[in-house]
């Protein structure tokens, strides 16, 4: 099993004890102007318990304590938007102390022309960063750092039509060179139609390549999309998307969705589903699909306290060399105090049960947490 063997230099130490120290600092202002912008501030600390820190058949467990600040830049100049942020999440395992991390991120946004009148709009991000996480795939801890780009416009050709495109990319590389850095790219073209002022049809076709630093050979897939996102019925809105994917190098073609639905069943009572089907990337490198669907509930007691509750089922289904075929199940319940509008408190059970031909990762796993959230 690979083992975490990243050092971290003194200079990141040196930029995380000072992006704290800042916190703390900002933490006697609610509000900072800087220019024609606002700076504002975002700390989060976090105590998880673990029952399967490297989500395997060991089920080996933890307390893992993490700390979240995070700065942020925005500024509006007419109709133009711009975000900008810097951030860490410092994380440290009570008993697996080896398995302890500080992972950076940054994060550049820029949008525009979101007005009734104009014709146009567009969007553009930019990120890096480092990230740690329990992969249920290869049944260990892994760290990576990933940089993503997107882009987006949006034009009206008339009072019915209109054209959507987008490009997407995703630099991936990891610690350990047992797995397979990756870069994953894709573009899309839609065709829309404003059938009212709040639901649009759509029409279109994907392209998405991904490609692995060895000499893997590249994963290109033809998806055709059609969907409708905006209100669709009185209480229900959200998007609904399926399509079909023509993939390469003997890999069967498929249906593919996607579903975020929000439904109002009263003033405090909220219902939300949401599902996936597409490719994904793979740590090994191998041609790999998953599927998902969970539905949410929340219920607003009060003004200031709400609960929740979600149930969610999975597969994951991997081809090639080395095959894998999961099912998984998710539930859990979650706490939200809101203290005032800047401060808030959540806490979180959840339980997930994976069965899978890989006996390694047959396994249960519980996850508790308690999470404070100030915002300057």
């Amino acid at each position: 099993m690979p083992t975490n063997n990243r050092a971290h230099s003194s200079n990141r130490a040196i930029f995380l004890t000072g992006l704290c120290s800042l916190a703390a600092a900002t933490g006697a202002h609610a509000f900072m102007e800087a220019g024609n912008g606002a700076l504002l501030l975002e700390l989060s600390g976090e105590a998880l318990y673990d029952s399967n820190i490297f989500t395997n058949d060991s089920e080996q467990e933890d307390y893992i304590f993490t700390l979240s600040p995070k700065l942020s830049f925005q500024q509006e100049s007419g109709v133009v938007h711009l975000d900008a942020a810097i951030g860490a999440e410092i994380g440290e395992f009570l008993d697996y102390s080896e398995q302890s991390y500080q992972d950076l991120s940054t994060e550049l946004s820029l949008s525009g022309f979101h007005r009734k009148d104009s014709p146009f709009s567009f969007g553009l991000r930019t990120g890096w960063r480092e990230e740690t996480w329990a992969s249920e795939e290869v049944g260990t801890r892994i760290e990576a750092e990933i940089f993503d780009a997107s882009a987006m416009a949006d034009l009206a050709l008339s009072e019915k039509l209109g054209m959507r495109g987008a490009l997407d990319y995703q630099d991936s590389s990891y610690e350990n060179t047992f797995y397979q850095d990756s870069e994953d790219f894709e573009a899309r073209l839609d065709a829309v139609h404003y059938y009212s002022d709040k639901l649009q049809l759509t029409a279109g076709y994907r392209y998405r390549e991904i490609s692995y630093a060895s000499t893997l050979p590249k994963q290109q897939t033809d998806s055709f999309i059609i969907g409708a996102e905006g209100q669709l019925t009185e209480k229900l809105n959200g998007l609904v998307e399926i399509g079909y994917i023509l993939q390469d190098n003997g890999n069967d073609d498929t249906l593919i969705y996607t579903v975020a639905l929000d439904w109002a069943v009263d003033e405090k009572t909220a219902l939300s589903l949401e599902g996936q089907r597409d490719t994904s990337v793979s740590l090994t490198g191998q041609n790999a699909i998953s599927t998902s669907i969970t539905l949410n509930a929340r219920q607003q007691f009060t003004q200031r306290v709400s609960a929740s509750a979600f149930a969610s089922y999975g597969e994951f289904e991997r081809s090639g060399l080395d095959p894998r075929d999961d099912d998984f199940i998710q539930f859990g319940v979650g706490y939200m105090q809101e203290f005032n509008e800047t401060t808030f408190l959540t806490a979180d059970l959840s339980y997930e049960e994976r069965d899978s031909n890989s006996v390694q990762s047959n396994y249960d796993r519980i996850l508790a947490s308690v999470r404070l959230n100030v915002l300057f």
